[in-house]
């Protein structure tokens, strides 16, 4: 087939029209010769109209198209699925899907063999991979049973693809459950067949197996299992869960937890009996436990394999407990429930891991059953008491009595600002008086009621800026170098209380830019008190300073607690999660601080990771602020494995520390085996404009008869074009033949006497 056409130049014959009519418009252009006959002058407007038509024809650049059709082998690629997943028996009379699919490959082997003869026929298995398999007289040579332990759909299809690249494809069979079970598929499903219809490949789906409803039939199932708890020693912490049942209802389930403590010693809590009602209810369970040893604990909870499971990997789920020595109980009873001083300073104290924070509040519309009842909290072991905006007869002189008294035998006590806080709150007189390092006076005290106005006079007015009067654990915000500027970068607070004085013996920590104080400390017998003027350190947290509004709370209750000399240079490590599937990545932080609690900016760290045989492998870590970042991409086989860190300071040895993770065994083919058919239909119908289509098993001899019937189209149109110039031949020959023009044109009128 052949056509012409042409391609002027600037892309438009407008312009080439016009510039062909200047030229011809030229020839009328010239000196008068009255010796000239007409024949000589014709024979020369002749010869230069012969050549501006042929630039005419340059600039228009005709060219000419030939189309040639040639055939192109064609291949039908089969692929179907040896994974592990193909096993179940959920087809008719309990076949298996993998016998399902041998069946109906047998019965169409026939015509394989006859589609053989008109294309190239392609068999291939995968699972996780694609592997090749031999096609001998139209019949498949399957090997034995599926063992495949994932199923990559997007990147088998898209290896066969590869494979055939260069060749025709008339089309692409697969046959599998339709479900993509794989850790990290190398390319997605939706991918690979958007790819086909790019290329115009049609893929036929052959489904096998039941949707999900009909194969989960029989399961236990441990799940919302937290992966690491903490706690501190001889504490109790209640381990809970639930079970999942699945085809067992009014059955009693035994669950029990084994616990491996530090030392490896081990121990069974339970069973525990536990049925559902009903199927797929989630039953829960708790495993109360007071570990009285320091450490990293192994807990893990097992549900008895049931008969008839499928899956029994999912019975048992592993997590870790982390036992912290010491610690601190803090009693906080404040009474602006709605303040956001109370909201932000439960946030942050409760962030501290070796800090447990109670709350009691007292509100105003219960006035009426004041003083309240602090009978069962008084009689706890609490190590701090914390007492924010509390009106002393909210609070009572009995209870008042019981906590002075606790805080002469070693216990902390604190008193924040507020509206009923210290002489305003009714605390001029009565035990806390005496406990408190401050001076008030009766004429301070603030009339209960919410309709009641402020009074000023005890109260520091607008914004009050916080600085350390003294180097002290408490005010150690930043390295000493940087403490005072690490302060004046915080928001001002909004208001204090106004001390009415500072009694003898005490000790101001921090004062207003002014002068006043604001923050006072002492002892009082055994124990220590502070009496904080402020109550609006939420506005740290809020304008971004969460690290240091930790800090500094963090420091005064440790300093109450007599723990300010328990802080010692340690290396840390902390992992996010402590249960990973196979592949995921794995991250941790890590760290070393000093006994000011900073980071050691210079420590030098290294990182292990140690397998359950003892194997070791290095791995790399990255700064990251002040912190180190690890992360391990590698696969792991399941099983049990720690991340030991150590650092070096200048050359000597800081110290190390360990994080235990377990890495889930999942049988990724058996824990759903559900058939997904919705996905292979939407699947082949993202080819459906290059004929591809889903099909059940039963109609897979029919579409084979249908493709041998009217096979695709095999042949490819081939281009070839030719534009004047394009070789040298035309070209030489044109421009010969131009010059040859415009030479002889010359010639005669030289001849002539006319040059």
């Amino acid at each position: 087939m052949f056509r012409f056409n042409f391609e002027p130049i600037l892309d438009s014959y407008a312009a080439v029209a016009a510039i062909t009519v200047g030229l011809w418009l030229l020839l009328l252009v010239g000196p008068k010769f009255e010796t000239v006959s007409r024949r000589k002058t014709w024979t020369l407007v002749a010869l230069r109209a012969i050549l501006v038509a042929m630039l005419g024809v340059a600039m228009l650049r005709p060219t000419l198209v030939s189309t040639q059709r040639r055939p192109q082998s064609a291949s039908l690629i089969l692929l179907s699925d040896i994974s592990r997943s193909m096993q179940v028996e959920d087809g008719a009379n309990s076949r298996s899907r993998w016998d399902s699919l041998k069946q109906t490959i047998g019965e169409s082997s026939e015509l394989l063999q006859q589609l053989s003869d008109v294309m190239d026929v392609k068999a291939y298995a995968f699972d996780a991979d694609v592997q090749p398999l031999e096609l001998r007289e139209g019949k498949m040579q399957f090997g034995s049973q599926p063992q495949g332990e994932q199923t990559d759909i997007g990147s088998a299809l898209d290896e066969v693809v590869r494979r055939e690249m260069g060749r025709r494809i008339a089309g692409v069979i697969l046959l599998t459950d339709g479900a993509q079970r794989a850790y990290s598929p190398k390319v997605d499903m939706q991918q690979a067949a958007r790819e086909l219809a790019r290329l115009g490949y049609p893929l036929f789906t052959v489904p096998f197996g039941k949707p999900r409803d009909q194969t989960q039939a029989r399961d236990i199932a441990v799940e919302n299992l937290q992966d690491q708890y903490t706690v501190f020693v001889n504490n109790e912490v209640n381990i809970q869960g639930s079970l999942r049942i699945q085809g067992y209802a009014n059955q009693p389930i035994p669950v029990s937890m084994t616990v491996t403590d530090p030392d490896g010693n081990q121990k069974t809590l339970g069973p525990l009996q536990r049925s559902a009602t009903e199927d797929g209810q989630l039953v829960r369970f708790e495993f109360p436990l007071i570990p009285d040893k320091v450490g990293q604990y192994r807990l893990e909870v097992q549900a008895d394999v049931q008969p008839g499971e499928l899956v029994t990997e999912n019975n048992q789920l592993t997590a870790f407990l982390n036992v912290l020595d010491g610690g601190l109980r803090v009693l906080f009873v404040y009474g602006n429930v709605l303040g956001g001083e109370q909201q932000i300073l439960r946030q942050s104290l409760g962030s501290s891991p070796d800090i447990q924070l109670d709350e009691r509040p007292v509100s105003m519309l219960g006035r009426t059953n004041w003083p309240i009842s602090l009978e069962s909290e008084l009689a706890d072991n609490y190590d701090v008491y914390l007492l924010s905006d509390v009106d002393a007869t909210a609070l009572g002189e009995a209870n008042a009595a019981k906590i002075v008294a606790a805080v002469a035998k070693g216990k902390g006590l604190m008193m924040t600002g507020g509206l009923y806080s210290f002489g305003p709150g009714g605390y001029f007189e009565g035990a806390l008086e005496k406990a408190l390092p401050v001076k008030m006076d009766r004429f301070e005290r603030q009339t209960i009621g919410s309709e009641q106005p402020i009074r000023s006079g005890v109260h520091l007015q607008g914004e009050v800026v916080m600085l350390p009067a003294r180097s002290h654990f408490i005010t150690h915000l930043a390295p000493s170098d940087q403490n005072m500027s690490a302060w004046r970068r915080l928001r001002p607070l909004q208001g204090a209380n106004k001390f009415a004085g500072v009694k003898d013996r005490a000790v101001v920590l921090a004062e207003s830019d002014r002068g006043e104080a604001l923050l006072v400390g002492w002892r009082y017998g055994d124990g220590r008190v502070l009496a904080f003027a402020g109550d609006s350190t939420h506005y740290w947290w809020r304008f971004g300073m969460q690290e240091q509004h930790k800090r500094f709370w963090r420091q005064a209750i440790l300093w109450l607690g007599n723990k300010d000399q328990a802080t010692q240079q340690d290396v840390w490590i902390n992992l996010a999660r402590r249960r990973f599937r196979p592949g995921e990545p794995i991250e941790f932080t890590a760290g070393a601080r000093g006994t000011d609690g900073d980071p050691i900016r210079q420590a030098i760290l290294s990182a292990e990771l140690v397998d359950a045989t003892g194997k070791r492998q290095p791995l790399r870590l990255s700064p990251e602020g002040t912190d180190w970042l690890g992360r391990f991409t590698d696969m792991l086989p399941a099983g049990e494995y720690a991340l030991e860190v150590s650092a070096t300071f200048e050359g000597r040895d800081i110290g190390q520390t360990s994080g235990k993770f377990v890495v889930m065994e999942q049988d990724l083919e058996l824990s759903d085996p559900a058939a997904n058919p919705e996905q292979l239909q939407m699947l082949s119908a993202i080819t459906g404009s290059a004929g591809g289509k889903s099909v059940a098993p039963e109609k897979l001899a029919e579409l084979l008869q249908e493709l041998r019937n009217k096979p695709p189209e095999t042949e490819i149109e081939t281009e070839s074009k030719w534009q004047l110039g394009d070789t040298n031949w035309d070209a030489w020959t044109f421009f010969l033949l131009l010059v040859g023009l415009m030479s002889g044109e010359w010639y005669l009128r030289k001849r002539w006497g006319m040059v």
